[in-house]
């Protein structure tokens, strides 16, 4: 009895701790600041926010879809959906991934990246 126990606290740490490795990997790649400041002429600083905010929106989405994350998971539960964990270990490779939505996103609605000096 006390093995079996023992086997089932053994390996709920285990999940527990692949759980916060995927957290802390996704919460690094999603939250990856821009290299680049973005301007379109004639635009408000309120529409560029909004714009900004939007493109960052779909990178993030096209990102949890490109990782097989289910758009109905979690964000606060790193376990749930049935994504890989070999596919979210691979953070630099979906943050590169996530920056390239990002600026095309951009792109497509008329801004232009200025690189920062």
């Amino acid at each position: 009895m006390a093995d079996s126990k023992r086997i089932q606290i053994s390996k709920w740490t285990g999940l527990t701790t692949i759980g916060l490795a995927l957290l802390l990997g996704l919460s690094a790649c999603t939250k990856r600041p821009s290299v680049a400041n973005w301007q379109k002429p004639g635009v408000s600083q309120d529409q560029k926010a909004s714009d900004i905010g939007e493109c960052r929106r779909f990178a993030r989405r096209e990102t949890e879809r490109e990782a097989g994350i289910p758009s109905t998971a979690s964000s606060s539960d790193p376990l749930s959906g049935t994504q890989s964990y070999s596919t979210l270990t691979s953070n630099y490779d979906l943050g590169k991934f996530q920056d390239r939505m990002f600026a095309s996103c951009m792109r497509q609605s008329g801004y232009k990246p200025i690189s920062k000096k």
